[in-house]
């Protein structure tokens, strides 16, 4: 009886994590399609008529400085957290993650790194989470300014820009003032609930976050994250500018940057690994809406893709040699849940 009862929940979970994957696999395959209904299959040599192969050099540029910025800000982070990690050891979790999330759906990597974390005994597992959140919340606020800095106007002008730049940097320095505030009110809500579990675990993780949130009160600590955050996105600029180099194309700054946005802000819908389809869908939207053929856009999402994809798999895969497995056993410490 046991057994028929074990073999049926392990059907029921299989049969539920392939209902999640319709969903990411369905938009990947609806952006294929469209990118390849762009395609003039016979202007593809045109597309590559202008070839310039220092595009490439370039997004290399760009890839090594913006993985540089984004491990040392993650590892300022966790040593604010309290996570005592050798910097070598901080990049080779980060860049395995990066290549489990292009082969896996659902930003499988993400998670990878909070396990590969709580293995390490670095930090536990809601400090390791508040850590990626963090990261991504300074993403998130370098990406809207890129978007309030090109989308009103074509080309910004200086005051423009300081200003929106500004009111950026000031809403991150604000965080460990308004979350708390955030927090009350979320807590309200979590009481409400009668799951103890699921308030507890929101009491472990708000307390992370609250303490990550808390590296921002230090000024020079503030300053330097929100500096690494904008070489991130420079960076992240320079490889998309690369890609359209390569092509022999050439566009202004701030439509390089609204490039880079879009197709990193399409990123976040459910999709393929790797980013299929959703990827180059957004960056074929982008190129068509700044005036560039549909077939010469869509070679412009394979390139870029593959100048973001390729050398990021490669080394991501590298890094997993450096790493312990995922498996759950008893053989790489203990994990806790602080």
């Amino acid at each position: 009886m046991g057994g028929l009862r074990a073999g049926y929940m392990a059907r029921v979970a299989m049969i539920s994590r392939a209902r999640q994957l319709i969903l990411p696999f369905t938009l990947s395959a609806v952006g294929i399609g469209w990118g390849l209904h762009q395609i003039d299959w016979h202007a593809i040599p045109e597309a590559f008529s202008h070839w310039n192969m220092s595009g490439f050099g370039m997004a290399i540029m760009g890839l090594c400085v913006g993985y540089t910025a984004r491990i040392c800000r993650w590892q300022l982070i966790l040593v604010r957290l309290g996570g005592a990690f050798p910097l070598g050891q901080t990049a080779a979790i980060y860049l395995g993650s990066i290549g489990l999330n292009n082969f896996l759906p659902m930003r499988a990597g993400d998670i990878a790194r909070v396990v590969w974390l709580t293995r390490a005994n670095a930090v536990g597992v809601m400090r390791g989470t508040a850590s990626v959140v963090l990261e991504r919340v300074l993403d998130a606020a370098g990406l809207a300014a890129i978007m309030l800095l090109v989308m009103p106007v074509a080309e910004p002008s200086v005051w423009f820009a300081a200003a929106v730049l500004s009111a950026s940097c000031g809403v991150i320095l604000a965080l460990p003032w308004w979350f708390p505030l955030a927090r009350r009110l979320a807590n309200v809500f979590f009481r409400m609930l009668p799951l103890p579990t699921l308030r507890k675990l929101w009491e472990g993780f708000a307390d992370s976050l609250e303490g990550a949130l808390r590296t921002l009160r230090n000024p020079a600590i503030g300053a330097l994250l929100v500096l690494l955050t904008g070489v991130v996105w420079c960076a992240e600029a320079l490889v998309f500018a690369g890609a359209l180099i390569s092509l022999g194309v050439v566009w202004p700054l701030s439509q390089v940057l609204l490039l880079t946005a879009v197709a990193t802000l399409s990123t976040i819908l459910p999709s393929a690994p790797g980013y299929l389809g959703t990827f180059h869908a957004a960056v074929i939207w982008c190129g068509r809406s700044f005036g560039l053929e549909p077939t010469t856009a869509a070679v412009l999402a394979m390139v870029a893709h593959m100048m973001l994809w390729l050398p990021m798999s490669v080394v991501g895969v590298a890094s997993l040699a450096w790493l312990p497995p995922l498996r759950a056993d008893g053989q790489h410490g203990s994990v806790s849940n602080v």
